[in-house]
């Protein structure tokens, strides 16, 4: 939509006289499995991780204008069980430190956190930069503190169970010993384009610095003081950065073809658009298809189409997603489901590529399961392979013929299944 922010962090680290762009340091949008435990994607359990593991659930959370909005699945923590962390790309022990994540509160209680930074050495060593949520007379508050057992700061209890909020966790690294600061904004809406003033803190002089930020941490508390929520869309970088997004999508349509999937979309305006990375999934997990050049900037309408071939049946999701020339990228949801149904009649198609040399592809579809033959004949009716002879499903099949062993000349396959048989002609040339 016109006028949207997107909350990205951009980051700059100098080495000597050397300028290196990262992405985020930390970016989790929990693209996985739900019902699978987090630590089989890069995140580290404390002790067992046996009872209330933190798990990934579905959906994920959205929130106006935040780059995380809309992707993936979230994580679920409980009000006891193993914690877990992950590290950054890069730690961060100068300036500040940058993290964002979604929060929707279920339950809290007398107030317990769930969220803290650490250095980047292995285990749960420090706890440091904590979050915290805590009851009161049917809404909750948010709390913070930079370490240590009663000194939190906190939120009148305005927050809304049930809603989903935008943290970003502000760690300042101030020279000396325990000078360190800790701050906390809390979001109901789109990030401003300028950064607000924080909600709670600076906060945390007098205590225990952290050597570096290193690793970000979900704590589970203690089961009669902690909260049940969800957390999705964590983010990790050294910058404060709401720009307009680089690109306003005005259009995102899909079209089915047989066994081809056609998308199309048009922009309005694009700033610095490198293109758009095209993903689709068909079972929870997304997976690169191909890539679509942008127009750089431009204030004119653009029109894109790709063509996604030779699927399967199946239902299909589709998402683009779009890439500056910096590295940032947003991503495009199609709102509708893609639907590759099965073939209305047996259908055998002209091998590709053809002439061919050695190999081509053969595509045939089949209205319904049976026992199917394809088979290779020369010029003279002899036999020379057979790709197919079994029982196929319904639906849209390939099959790869190599003939490396085979002379230069023209060939024959035959498809047969249910009584019915189709032939087709191609030319080898050596």
């Amino acid at each position: 939509m016109k006028g949207k922010l997107t909350f990205l962090f951009v980051s700059v680290l100098l080495i000597l006289t050397s300028t290196s762009i990262f992405a985020q340091l930390v970016e989790d949008n929990f693209e996985y499995v739900a019902g699978s435990p987090i630590t089989n994607y890069g995140w580290t359990a404390n002790g067992n991780p046996g009872v209330n593991t933190i798990l990934v659930v579905e959906p994920g959370l959205d929130f106006p204008c935040y780059a995380g909005s809309g992707i993936g699945n979230a994580c679920a923590l409980n009000s006891s069980g193993p914690d877990a962390f992950k590290f950054l790309t890069h730690s961060i022990n100068t300036g500040r430190a940058f993290v964002s994540f979604m929060v929707k509160v279920s339950e809290a209680q007398t107030g317990d956190y769930f969220f803290h930074l650490s250095d980047s050495t292995g285990g749960f060593n420090s706890d440091i930069g904590r979050v915290y949520a805590k009851d009161s007379s049917g809404k909750f508050a948010f709390g913070l503190n930079k370490e240590g057992n009663n000194n939190e700061v906190w939120t009148p209890a305005q927050y809304t169970y049930d809603s989903t909020y935008l943290i970003l966790m502000i760690y300042k690294f101030v020279p000396g010993n325990d000078n360190d600061l800790v701050s906390l904004i809390i979001l109901s809406d789109c990030p401003p384009l300028l950064e607000p003033v924080a909600t709670l803190g600076p906060t945390g002089l007098g205590q225990d610095d952290l050597p570096e930020v290193g690793k970000v941490t979900l704590r589970q508390g203690s089961e009669s003081h902690a909260p049940t929520l969800i957390i999705d869309g964590i983010y990790a970088n050294t910058t404060y950065e709401a720009t307009p997004l680089p690109v306003e999508l005005t259009q995102f349509t899909s079209a089915v073809n047989n066994r081809d999937v056609t998308l199309n979309w048009a922009t309005s305006t694009e700033l610095n658009n490198r293109g758009f990375e095209i993903e689709r999934s068909n079972d929870g997990a997304w997976s690169r298809v191909d890539f679509v050049n942008g127009n750089g900037t431009s204030s004119v309408q653009n029109n894109y189409s790709y063509t996604d071939r030779n699927l399967s049946s199946g239902r299909y999701s589709y998402r683009l997603k779009q890439i500056d020339f910096n590295g940032n990228f947003e991503y495009f949801n199609l709102h509708n489901d893609v639907i590759v149904g099965v073939p209305v009649s047996m259908q055998l198609s002209q091998n590709y590529p053809n002439p061919f040399n050695p190999t081509t592809t053969i595509n045939f579809d089949l209205p319904n399961d049976g026992y199917v033959s394809l088979k290779v004949f020369d010029n003279s009716g002899k036999e020379v392979a057979t790709l197919v002879n079994g029982i196929r499903t319904s639906g849209y099949h390939s099959v790869n013929f190599n003939a490396a062993d085979l002379s230069s000349g023209i060939y024959y396959y035959k498809l047969s299944t249910n009584g019915v048989s189709k032939v087709m002609k191609m030319a080898l040339i050596k």
